[in-house]
């Protein structure tokens, strides 16, 4: 018998909103279209430094170009910050003074508009023979200090880089600052650590990382990371209701399905009516919060807010309609919702539904059988299943399947009774049936054997 097992524990399979129901029960609500908005931005301010390097004591002259127009500007200088606004063009002028021994290179970041909206950055690097270091005498045979590589080390929002200390000394701990946050660890014998990261932020950011090894600090390396690069991601998601005193998900008649969409150090969520669009920007720990206001089953300027986690592949958080009282009774619905990312929507619920789709096609009610969920067994019997399957076959219907999303546990309600089945997936699904067309909502979930199992209803349970 072919099986579809699941790899690294994990089934990777995209997401989407989906209605509860089994493969004996087709839904015929219409199932919302799923579009990805183009939210890329412009070009964009730049900032130049001119000269962008010297000796100590240079004083340059930083530019800012297209950026918004009489905005406020904070700039700041590593060390140091200073404001300003711009012109009615975009653009602002500023001198600084450079100080610092050779080799120092300073990050210079600007941030414009009230909310903000935009960054530009470049650097400035301290060459030459530097005047106010009074030189030190030579010193022969100095052993070479441990040195700090990130890699890759400028990327987009969500990015993983590999952080590795290499000629540090041997066995010795090691706090690595990560600008935020930091960690610890331990040397090799031969001086070597190495550690993942993952870096968020708006464009043109640059975190500045350095580790401290030995007890008493003996040695230090640094580093940097840049945030670059404009990037959208796709996630496709579920929900499941909260909070909803007032009964409105009855009248709103919500679409279960929506599509998010996440740029550098910001996020938006868009989808169809009533999902109202909410923008919000997401924090460099991954924490985000979002806002905006819509009409809502008729009923205009209805206040909704958005928080949670958010990385490159998952999200997770409460969605508020009404969060200021403008639904009827002035109580608002809360939904938790939970998405991945797109990236491989469906992999293995297609393979499933290929193997499916062979076995009805060829009238082979029996292999049908093998396939179900042990659940399904245990609940009406094999023979009643036999039975029901064999009166069911129609090599004229295959399934297609739209999306997929791994829910974990999932609650299977039948005559009564209220079955908790773990890692499960949700698949969204068009049944063909010759020229006829219906969507529904089907179930795999994984068996003991560490293959996929479907759900139906064959009749009467042993209960």
């Amino acid at each position: 018998m072919d099986i579809l097992r699941r790899g690294s524990g994990k089934l990777y399979l995209g997401l989407a909103f989906l209605a509860l129901a089994s493969l004996a029960c087709v839904c015929t609500a219409p199932f919302a279209g799923q579009t990805v908005s183009d939210i890329a931005s412009g070009d964009g301010p730049t900032l130049t430094i001119s000269p962008s390097s010297g000796p100590s004591g240079t004083t340059a002259t930083i530019i800012i170009k297209g950026a918004l127009p009489n905005a406020p500007i904070t700039l700041d200088l590593d060390p140091g910050s200073t404001n300003g606004t711009t012109d009615a063009n975009g653009n602002w002028t500023h001198e600084i003074t450079f100080n610092g021994r050779v080799g120092d290179i300073s990050n210079v970041v600007a941030t414009i508009g009230a909310a903000s909206e935009e960054t530009a950055a470049a650097t400035f690097e301290i060459t030459g023979s530097d005047p106010t270091v009074t030189p030190q005498p030579t010193v022969t045979a100095t052993p070479a200090g441990p040195i700090l590589t990130v890699s890759p080390n400028r990327a987009p929002s969500g990015s993983t880089a590999t952080i590795t200390l290499s000629g540090a000394l041997p066995n010795a701990p090691v706090t690595l600052d990560l600008d935020p946050g930091s960690t610890n660890g331990t040397t090799d014998a031969n001086g070597n650590w190495t550690y993942t990261f993952t870096f968020y932020g708006p464009v043109g950011k640059i975190s500045n990382i350095k580790a401290t090894i030995g007890a008493a600090s003996e040695q230090t390396a640094t580093g940097t990371y840049e945030i670059t690069g404009e990037l959208e991601q796709a996630f496709n998601a579920i929900t499941d209701i909260l909070s909803d005193t007032r009964g409105h998900a009855e009248f709103i008649r919500m679409h279960l399905s929506f599509i998010l969409n996440v740029s550098p150090g910001s996020v938006v969520i868009e989808g169809p009516e009533p999902w109202v669009t909410v923008i919000g920007e997401i924090n460099d720990d991954g924490t985000f919060m979002a806002t905006g206001r819509g009409t809502v089953a008729g009923f205009p300027d209805i206040a909704v807010v958005f928080g949670g986690t958010i990385s490159m592949d998952r999200i997770a958080g409460e969605y508020t309609m009404g969060a200021e009282g403008g639904l009827p009774g002035g109580e608002s619905i809360t939904y938790l919702v939970i998405g991945e990312a797109e990236n491989s929507a469906g992999v293995l619920a297609s393979d499933f539904f290929d193997l499916f789709n062979a076995a009805q096609g060829a009238g082979d009610s029996a292999r049908m059988l093998e396939m179900l969920h042990p659940a399904v067994l245990e609940l009406y019997g094999a023979e009643a299943c036999s039975d029901y399957l064999a009166s069911i076959v129609n090599p004229a219907v295959t399934i297609e399947v739209l999306s997929a999303v791994e829910i974990g546990v999932w609650e299977w309600i039948r005559d009564g009774q209220t079955l908790p089945i773990a890692d499960t997936t949700s698949v969204q699904v068009n049944i063909h049936n010759g020229d006829a067309v219906s969507q529904s909502e089907l179930h795999l979930a994984v068996r003991p054997d560490g293959t996929l199992g479907w759900f139906t209803d064959c009749g009467e349970s042993q209960a």
